[in-house]
């Protein structure tokens, strides 16, 4: 269609939601180090406050599921969070 998700912010708010959710339970349950779970989190925060949204590149309508949309999601999150982390992307 030629139009990305990232003109949908309440789509990608919510997903930054679930992966800073997951990011937290995965935490509480010792499977996910304080300053990574700090640094994903710090990563979602930004988006859900309007950050990043030209980084959701994905086409609207794609096939696979969402499995696009879900990997988009993810490699923005986790390339901020390298960032934040002192890393490079």
């Amino acid at each position: 269609t030629g139009e990305v998700i990232g003109k949908y912010p309440s789509l990608i708010t919510s997903l930054a939601q679930v992966k800073q959710a997951a990011a937290l339970a995965n935490n509480k349950l010792g499977l996910l180090s304080d300053k990574k779970k700090d640094a994903i989190s710090a990563a979602c925060n930004e988006i859900i406050n309007g950050e990043l949204l030209d980084q959701f590149v994905v086409d609207c309508i794609q096939g696979g599921a969402g499995t696009s949309t879900n990997m988009n999601a993810n490699e923005v999150i986790c390339n901020r969070a390298l960032e934040l982390m002192g890393h490079e992307k």
